[in-house]
């Protein structure tokens, strides 16, 4: 039997170095090319993410082999091109409120909390607010409660002194924040909203039950370490970090756009997404060395919402991530999380972005996790992503402390951590089946593990309508699609079947993924 590659061992060819499985292999649980029955086990430590190059005062590199946003055409409601153009960036208009006129000094080391409060309480409905170029301390959070004032700070550091209360938050209608770069003094990593370094939330309590908050930018914003901070060794260590939890935040927020930012070792995710959040874009960012999954979309049930279940009610689905497009980012490097997660959530799309490098789990994961009581997720789409190296060692190898690799493939689509009688209630089950995932047309080179896993931790019929469309896996140190869950794939097309009945070009994925309103999107 192959098993994952050693040194001097090559990873095993198959159909012309690309692993490709046959669909009557697949369904029959046959391995094509004589691969194992089962997943190898992982053993070993996860390491570091490699020295990061200095970022680029352009903003975030292109996605090698990615399309543009611009030219891309998106399933479902992303098809309107609308959806997928970013507008030209503004700029500043002539009356523009400037920081220093309220007492901001840059550069010189004094707090400026109370100077940008003052301006922040001056500010009208449409104003600007602009920081011009320097660095500024920052103390505590600074809240946006006005509708639609823009935060303009091209040039411009900001640089918080208390990683417990950082964060810049858009908590009305329409705020934007533009250009700023972000920095943060050394703290352990948080879990709560003043912790994260920019939350779009509706109001400063940030509730699930309030109204969402509507029309929110942020754009060309850079999530740092300091210049003169060394590489973190271990997740949660002290040590100057981009944030001490996660870079972008977004809760219970609706026609949001989050894109070209670049956001760098904080120490939860660099983009987060969750409290039914919903018609949204990610794009054209990019994550490096998060502490956690590097973009995430997380729907919760909650206690109250799994004792409804338990009883035969129905939970409201309001509070579940719904239509956001995730497209043409370039994430990784990150020793703890996934690349990519879709936890719980519905009609999602990841799309064209590259995945690199992911140490501990997933390149991209589609999940249903009970532990965190979270609801199955459906209609995702998962296409023409570019996913490397995942699981594999850091160069020097994996650092003596690091946790453990999860055994993911490099696509990952499971349900896990359920409870037994859950398992056995079919009203239970139905809320928390993962359905309707449609992975085509991706790249997956040099996993650790396997190419594309379904169904780990789960019992039969918890994933169902799965299906795998012009993938290309090579150089698998597993299996190139394994198949842990009977039932689960419900059309397989390898690239060499497209022409065969059901697998013809341009026949679309049954998954829909994002619906957009692109009329609300700024």
């Amino acid at each position: 039997m192959p098993q994952p590659p050693g040194p001097g061992r090559a990873p095993r060819p198959c159909s012309s170095a690309l692993a490709l499985w046959t669909p009557a292999a697949l369904l029959l649980g046959l391995a094509a090319c004589g691969l194992p029955a089962s997943p190898p086990a992982l053993a070993g430590p996860i390491g570091q993410p490699e020295a990061l190059a200095a970022p680029s005062a352009g903003g975030p590199a292109p996605v090698p082999g990615a399309a543009s946003v611009a030219a891309t055409t998106a399933a479902g409601a992303a098809e309107d091109p609308d959806c997928l153009r970013l507008p030209p960036l503004p700029q500043p208009p002539a009356g523009a409120l400037d920081v220093t006129r309220f007492g901001a000094r840059p550069d010189d080391d004094r707090a400026d909390d109370e100077a940008v409060e003052r301006a922040l309480a001056a500010a009208r409905d449409g104003d600007w607010l602009v920081f011009p170029p320097g660095r500024y301390l920052q103390a505590r959070s600074w809240y946006v409660t006005t509708p639609r004032v823009t935060l303009w700070a091209a040039g411009a550091t900001i640089h918080a002194l208390d990683h417990r209360d950082l964060t810049i938050g858009l908590r009305a209608d329409g705020v934007r924040l533009y250009g700023a770069t972000l920095t943060a003094a050394p703290g352990q990593r948080r879990l709560d909203i003043p912790g994260t370094r920019v939350s779009i939330a509706p109001g400063r309590a940030a509730r699930t039950e309030d109204p969402p908050v509507r029309g929110n930018v942020v754009r060309g914003v850079r999530i740092l370490p300091p210049p003169d901070s060394a590489p973190r060794l271990l997740v949660g260590a002290t040590s100057p970090r981009g944030g001490a939890s996660a870079g972008i935040f977004a809760i219970r927020a609706a026609d949001f756009t989050i894109a070209e930012n670049q956001v760098v070792e904080t120490l939860a995710d660099g983009i987060h997404v969750t409290g039914g959040a919903f018609n949204g874009r990610i794009l054209a960012n990019r994550v490096e060395g998060s502490g956690d999954d590097a973009i995430a979309t997380v729907s919760y049930l909650g206690p109250r919402g799994m004792e409804l279940l338990r009883s035969g009610a129905r939970p409201t689905f309001e509070d579940q991530v719904r239509d956001v497009l995730i497209q043409d980012n370039r994430v990784g490097f990150n020793p703890w999380g996934r690349g990519i997660g879709v936890i719980g959530s519905r009609r999602i799309t990841v799309r064209a972005n590259h995945i690199e490098a992911v140490r501990h789990g997933a390149g991209v994961i589609v999940a249903q996790e009970g532990s965190y009581r979270t609801p199955g997720p459906s209609e995702i789409v998962v296409d023409a992503n570019r996913i490397l190296d995942i699981q594999r060692p850091p160069p020097g190898g994996w650092p003596a402390g690091a946790p453990a690799r999860t055994g993911h493939g490099a696509i990952e689509i499971h349900t896990w951590g359920n409870r037994d009688d859950d398992l056995r209630n079919p009203w239970v089950v139905s809320h928390l089946v993962v359905r309707h995932v449609s992975v085509t047309n991706n790249q997956i080179e040099r996993p650790a593990a396997d190419g594309i896993r379904i169904g780990v931790g789960g019992t039969p019929g918890m994933v169902a309508g799965v299906e795998l469309i012009g993938n290309r896996i090579s150089a698998v140190g597993g299996q190139p699609i394994a198949l842990l869950q009977t039932g689960a794939i419900s059309r397989l097309c390898g690239p060499d079947d497209l022409g065969t009945p059901g697998c013809a070009p341009g026949q679309r994925p049954r998954a829909g993924g994002a619906r957009l309103d692109c009329s609300r999107l700024r």
